[in-house]
């Protein structure tokens, strides 16, 4: 695995780990404060989330890396 990659899929999974637990404990607190119960919409919503971000952040995250990693050649080179 090359480091480009490596680094695209750690920063990535950070990402949409914190999208993902923040998500859960807003709208859990959401949905609760609204009906007065505990539900597992939340979970499914902010899974669905992540789900849908999946790829746009990718293409966003490698994108930003590539040209980190292209101004550094071209700076040195």
């Amino acid at each position: 695995m090359t480091i480009n990659r490596m680094l695209v899929y750690i920063t990535l999974t950070t990402v949409l780990v914190l999208g993902y637990v923040g998500g859960v404990v807003v709208l859990q607190a959401l949905i609760s404060a609204l009906t007065g119960y505990h539900s597992q919409l939340a979970v499914v919503l902010s899974t669905l989330a992540v789900v849908a971000l999946f790829n746009p952040m990718r293409h966003q995250i490698q994108t930003l890396i590539n040209r980190r990693f292209h101004q550094n050649r071209n700076l040195t080179g």
